[in-house]
């Protein structure tokens, strides 16, 4: 898995759906939009503010995922410690 930070949320998506080297499950970081994502056949974000990624509920399903998706939960741990630090939100 890698971490990969991006000027857009657009950006983001074009690089994952397009470009070879992104893998499914690398870190999407775009710190100008506050986002956190995972690259996925369809990327999407763990924060509030999706932009231009998928938005995920985070129910009680999701919190299920995140033992069975470790980008899941590196992407969540990841949130969490930049929400202390940049006041980013979590659903």
């Amino acid at each position: 898995m890698n971490i990969r930070v991006y000027k857009s949320s657009q950006d983001a998506y074009i690089s994952v759906m397009c470009d070879d080297i992104v893998n499914l499950g690398d870190l999407l970081i775009i710190p100008s939009e506050n986002v956190i994502g995972v690259a996925n056949v369809w990327p999407f974000a763990i924060t509030e503010n999706s932009g231009a990624l998928e938005s995920l509920e985070t129910d009680q399903s999701f919190k299920q995922q995140l033992i069975h998706c470790p980008a899941l939960l590196e992407a969540y741990t990841l949130y969490m410690e930049l929400l202390s630090e940049d006041g980013v939100h979590i659903k």
